[in-house]
């Protein structure tokens, strides 16, 4: 399953994100939007760890002893993008093609789904100090040209 917590272009998030964070008390972004937390919320009461369901799917079921083998996500694959010179792909370059070719970087964590919280204003935190550290690797990123953390040679997590 692949979420997209930003919920779309940096381009058109970018001001709103900025100005619910200025309300709301939560950390300005430049390099990446407040994550909607909506959807995680709903992966998780849907598919997440067997453990956090067992009480809903024992109220669930008509027979005390059927059990239904339900999937579950074991882990979180956080993954930080960064774009040639801090620009990202818009909608229009990606219809036409209209860009060149170019090296876009990756850098990723795994994280065991049982480290993220359940309760929705824990899981929000949990996302939000994610996406302050996306914030801090993507700053380092454009002015070293290296994520924080890594060897130069490698440039990230992943190419």
């Amino acid at each position: 399953m692949v979420l997209f917590p930003e919920g779309g272009f940096l381009c058109k998030r970018r001001e709103t994100s900025q100005k619910y964070a200025k309300k709301n008390n939560l950390p300005i972004l430049e390099n990446v939007t407040l994550p909607r937390v909506g959807a995680m919320q709903t992966i998780f009461d849907t598919l997440g760890p067997a453990s956090s369901r067992d009480m809903q799917d024992q109220q669930l079921n008509s027979r005390p002893n059927m059990t239904v083998a339900k999937p579950e996500i074991s882990w979180i694959l956080d993954i930080t993008i960064a774009y040639p010179q801090g620009k990202p792909l818009d909608l229009p370059t990606i219809v036409t093609g209209s860009r060149s070719p170019c090296e876009t970087v990756l850098f990723y964590r795994l994280f065991p789904s049982s480290v993220v919280p359940r309760e929705p204003e824990q899981l929000s935190k949990w996302l939000y100090d994610r996406w302050v550290e996306k914030e801090a690797l993507l700053e380092h990123f454009y002015k070293y040209g290296t994520f924080l953390g890594t060897k130069g040679s490698d440039r990230g997590g992943s190419k």
